[in-house]
């Protein structure tokens, strides 16, 4: 609000330079002397009202008046809105201003400082498992489920089904998995023939399939037994055993017939569209939602919570690796001050047009302003009074005395 009594001063100035004007225009009849009091307070009085005419007009009607060109904030008001809007923006929130305060911030500096000094990794990665799930609960279920389920039917439908069983299949025959397979089987095996439920089920079966001139013998049923451990025994022992051997040569015949074996795409890609046309891979992906939800729950309301040990681990592999490494550091600022920049062009056109739309909505627009810059206003009624009259003063002396002078 400005100063009632820098106005004070202002008025009263000019209603002291129009008395002394008077004054002075009396005694010039009598005392030529007061010609200059007169030249300067003659001036200062016009300075004066000329200054008050101007700050007037700017708010409102001189004397009540709708002057043309008067009370021009409130009567511009929509265009001095819609061009503080663009000013603003223009000026300060153009790609070289904004950018040269983004340049000053250290965006991996304030994340280790925040993490390291403001929130020690333990209790930032507790208060962020506590706020789990309630993030979780007001996620929309439908959309949620939605979105799993389309996003798994895309990665489904374009995985090339042949070619990953074939990798699988080489990585297991690389790593020698399906000799242990085979190992497992085979011991799984021996354990079985060892037994007497094995000797009972071959003597059955020789009973059951023998010819009626072929007596049924427990002898021969353990012989069978003792012959098939031996060559279980034997399977397990040679490295290069045939069944080994025909083994190897089976699964990379099959992984040729996978990568190349028109036949085979084809089946596996019947088996792929027929998986996604199924009423139960649409119930299974929406289930997956529920699931996981109900496990990620589950844990952040444990006790010992494998979620926030694993948030805590990794602010912890964070921080050191931002302590430390330059380049992840130099990858973090550019980052962010590429995106904030970003960010801040997406928006400033809101920006303008929010201030815009404020400025135009203000009804006291006027006050607002003379609030700010009042007694500005005043003391360029004061400065003009002053600087009228010596002004004033200086072409009396000048035109009135000095000119006539040199003429003589």
């Amino acid at each position: 609000m400005p100063s009632r009594k820098t106005e004070y001063w202002a008025t009263g100035l000019l209603i002291f330079m129009s008395l002394v004007f008077m004054l002075a225009k009396y005694l010039e009849i009598r005392y030529p002397g007061f010609a200059y009091l007169r030249a300067f307070s003659e001036a200062a009085m016009i300075g004066a009202l000329a200054d008050w005419f101007a700050v007037v007009a700017l708010f409102g009607y001189p004397l009540g008046i709708p002057i043309p060109h008067t009370n021009l904030v409130k009567e511009r008001q929509k265009d001095f809105a819609d061009g503080l809007g663009v000013f603003i923006v223009e000026n300060f929130l153009n790609d070289e201003s904004i950018g040269v305060h983004l340049d000053k911030i250290k965006f991996s500096d304030e994340i280790l400082e925040f993490v390291t000094k403001e929130q020690n990794p333990t209790k930032l990665a507790r208060q962020i498992t506590k706020y789990i799930p309630s993030m979780l609960a007001n996620l929309d279920e439908t959309e949620a489920n939605q979105f799993i389920e389309s996003n798994l039917r895309a990665v489904i439908e374009n995985v090339d089904s042949t070619d990953v069983l074939s990798k699988m299949l080489t990585y297991l025959v690389e790593n020698k998995m399906h000799q242990k397979l085979l190992a497992d089987v085979i011991d799984l095996s021996d354990k079985y023939v060892r037994q007497d439920a094995a000797v009972k089920l071959i003597y059955d079966q020789i009973k059951e399939r023998r010819e009626w001139y072929w007596p049924p013998s427990l002898v021969i049923a353990e012989r069978i037994a003792d012959a098939l451990r031996t060559e279980l025994q034997e399977i397990r022992s040679q490295p290069e055993h045939e069944i080994r051997v025909k083994l190897n040569h089976f699964i990379e015949q099959f992984i040729f017939e996978l990568q190349h074996s028109d036949d085979y795409k084809q089946a596996a890609e019947t088996i792929k569209q027929s998986l996604l046309s199924n009423e139960q891979f649409l119930s299974y992906s929406q289930r997956i939602w529920t699931e996981v939800k109900g496990v990620v729950v589950k844990d952040a309301f444990s006790a010992n919570s494998r979620l926030e040990s694993s948030l805590r681990k990794a602010l912890g592999f964070m921080t050191d690796k931002l302590q430390n490494d330059t380049q992840l550091q130099t990858l973090i600022n550019q980052t962010l001050r590429r995106e904030a920049l970003s960010a801040i062009r997406d928006i400033r056109q809101d920006i303008a047009q929010n201030i815009s739309q404020t400025v135009a909505g203000w009804s006291d627009i006027s006050e607002r302003i003379q609030n700010e810059v009042g007694n500005d206003l005043q003391f360029i009624r004061i400065n003009g009074t002053l600087v009228g009259g010596s002004i004033g003063l200086l072409l009396y002396i000048v035109f009135d005395k000095l000119l006539p002078m040199l003429a003589n």
